[in-house]
């Protein structure tokens, strides 16, 4: 395992960040190499190991084979950016997306370069306001095609939207669930969120981060709460659950996650 800071109160056991925009100069994320690598920094400073990269994807304002193109360049000069700091330890990273749910988005099962790394997991945007039928339906049989795991990015947003069935529906036939790190750290949602983290609602954590200021990386604070409000036990559970999800692509950390 790569080397990382310690955090007061941490598991170090593999932090995984599965939602981020540090790509630079791909979406509203990052605006350059300089910037993420300063953001990865602070996420190795939070204990991080693992940082998924998911920017934006708009089917409405985008073609699917520009995006990855673009998403190709801005990884290649990122990663050219972290060879000339030698002296820097930075997170494993995974290369996807986050797709905005559209009214076709069965096609996506065409373009498996969104998907997440080799985990087969698609990060889905979906409406804020209350799902329709047809919505349901298209993130089952989307979850059902070979190769595909759907992941709702930051629930939190939309959760208490939905009916609770429709929820139980979507756990049982097995879609799994984001949330942003701030939906632990807000004083306003702290409670909500880990009375939904002990009931299952919740499987993957990340900071969603964008900036240095406003949407920082933050999945440090997240992690801290989560020990202090439901114990190391939950949040070493949350982080194995990521890591057996990405073990193709952190095979270091998937063995470790298994002794």
């Amino acid at each position: 395992m790569m080397e990382t800071a310690s955090h007061p109160m941490a598991y170090t056991g593999g932090r995984i960040d599965f939602h981020t925009h540090i790509l630079p100069g791909v979406d509203d994320g990052s605006r350059s190499s300089e910037e993420s690598i300063q953001m990865l920094c602070a996420s190795s400073k939070d204990g991080v190991d693992g940082v998924v990269l998911t920017p934006h994807f708009y089917a409405d304002g985008d073609d699917p084979e520009k995006f990855l193109s673009r998403r190709s360049r801005a990884y290649s000069i990122l990663l050219e950016a972290l060879d000339k700091v030698s002296d820097m330890k930075t997170p494993h990273l995974i290369l996807g997306s986050e797709v905005e749910y559209f009214e076709g988005i069965l096609c996506m099962r065409d373009y498996p370069e969104l998907r997440i790394g080799k985990s087969g997991c698609l990060l889905l945007e979906m409406p804020h306001g209350a799902w329709t039928s047809r919505m349901v339906d298209d993130i089952l049989q989307l979850n059902e095609f070979k190769g595909f795991r759907v992941v709702l990015a930051h629930v939190e947003r939309y959760l208490f939207a939905q009916k609770k069935d429709i929820i139980h529906v979507l756990l049982e036939n097995g879609v799994l669930m984001q949330s942003n790190a701030s939906f632990f750290t807000d004083r306003m949602t702290t409670c909500k969120a880990i009375r939904k983290l002990k009931h299952g609602y919740i499987h993957l954590l990340g900071s969603d981060c964008h900036n240095l200021t406003t949407r920082a990386p933050n999945l440090g604070d997240a992690c801290s709460t989560i020990i202090k409000r439901a114990g190391e036990e939950l949040l070493e559970e949350l982080m194995q659950g990521a890591q057996q999800l990405l073990c193709k692509d952190l095979s270091v950390m998937c063995r470790i996650s298994e002794r």
